[in-house]
């Protein structure tokens, strides 16, 4: 993927004025693991578009197990491909923050919140994605001691 430009991050870095703070009300998360926390947010509320199913899934994102998370990470958007939908340790210019969170997300006009046509995930979720993107889209990080253990 080619360098994301300075003016795309800039634009990301302030999201659009349709999104809602309220998720932050939720408590954060510090430990992950990708297949027992994020996967089942695609499973149940993203499958239905974004899946293979041997055809092409909605804008060319699969996000079945075991490729979804290497199908997001530093992946640019079939709408805009100076806009990645997972930059790591930024949710702020992750597009994958601004669909589930944002009524307007973008990139371009028109873009809709997900999962299309039905209600916003639930603010507990919209906060674990948030934090999971914040601690670098890791498969897993153990906290131990007060440490993580990133893998």
């Amino acid at each position: 993927m080619n360098l994301l430009s300075l003016t795309t991050l800039l634009a990301m870095a302030v999201p659009p004025e349709s999104c809602d703070p309220a998720f932050r009300a939720e408590p954060q998360t510090h430990a992950f693991d990708y297949a027992a926390q994020i996967q089942p947010i695609w499973n149940q509320y993203c499958a239905d578009c974004h899946v293979q199913h041997g055809g092409n899934p909605a804008m060319g994102l699969d996000l079945e197990p075991p490729f979804s998370r290497d199908n997001l990470v530093l992946v640019p958007s079939a709408q805009d491909p100076t806009v990645a939908l997972v930059w790591p340790g930024q949710p702020a210019i992750s597009l994958l923050w601004h669909k589930l969170n944002c009524g307007s997300p973008g990139p371009l006009p028109g873009g809709h919140q997900m999962p299309f046509g039905r209600p916003p995930l639930p603010l507990a979720l919209q906060a674990l994605v948030y934090d999971w993107i914040s601690a670098g889209a890791p498969v897993e990080v153990l906290m131990r001691d007060g440490f993580d253990e990133r893998q």
